[in-house]
């Protein structure tokens, strides 16, 4: 019988640790995707509703770039130190973008229907349907709460959480035994494995802690961040 060398043990668990990690950072995209796609539904039924475009269009391009903060295709690399002044930059705009149209939507109230119908006709695009107006202001409450909270938990999934930080956080023996949380989550191969863990108050807190005060700005940075803010408003490359 002729024996065929398998690997060592610590080819083996290398091995294991590459999926693991490709498993976390595949999970973190399909949850990008999941809360990027709930975003849109729930500022599109708030616009039927509201029948704002003005509103609708601002929140849309907000989403569509928390989705995607920092695309393969800007003309340079992004520092760290750049991207997280950029993060608290985008977490102070999802507080004021929200704040302020959720005070709209109540001071406006719900908008009156077209003859008298019960329906909405639309403002710029054409319902053929027609849209029940709500009831209440409380519809509007549940919607903005409902928008603000898939913005910050897209904000952090694409901005904060890093899943071979985790990994490494989690390298550690668990007590009483002998083997580390990475080893109990699983080897990437049974897709048994722990993303992240979002603890929202401690994640703002940090976000808006994110500071560069104690640094002074070179002309690469100066030029790091015209080049991300001029290509990111470039409309052609939101879509």
């Amino acid at each position: 019988m002729v024996e065929v060398p398998i690997g060592s043990r610590e080819s083996i668990d290398t091995n294991n640790l590459r999926m693991l990690r490709l498993r976390k950072l595949e999970f973190k995209q399909h949850l990008i995707g999941i809360f990027e796609t709930l975003g849109y539904v729930f500022i599109t039924v708030l616009y039927l509703k509201n029948m704002s475009f003005v509103r609708f269009f601002i929140r849309l391009c907000l989403h569509v770039v928390l989705s995607n903060p920092f695309p393969s295709s800007l003309p340079r690399s992004v520092p760290r130190e750049s991207k997280r002044n950029l993060t608290k930059s985008f977490l102070v705009t999802l507080n004021v973008v929200n704040a302020l149209f959720f005070a709209l939507d109540m001071i406006t109230g719900v908008p009156e229907t077209s003859n008298g119908s019960g329906l909405f006709h639309g403002s710029l695009t054409l319902q053929i349907i027609g849209e029940t107006p709500p009831s209440s202001r409380w519809t509007y409450v549940y919607y903005n709460g409902l928008i603000a909270s898939v913005q910050f938990v897209t904000l952090y999934l694409s901005c904060i959480l890093n899943t071979d930080d985790d990994i490494d956080e989690q390298s550690t023996v668990l007590p009483g035994s002998s083997y580390s949380l990475t080893q109990v989550e699983g080897d990437g191969y049974t897709g048994n494995c722990l993303v992240g863990t979002l603890h929202p108050s401690l994640v703002y807190w940090k976000i808006m802690n994110f500071s560069n005060d104690n640094q002074q700005p070179t002309d690469g940075d100066t030029t790091t961040y015209n080049d991300y803010m001029g290509h990111r408003f470039d409309i052609s490359q939101m879509i």
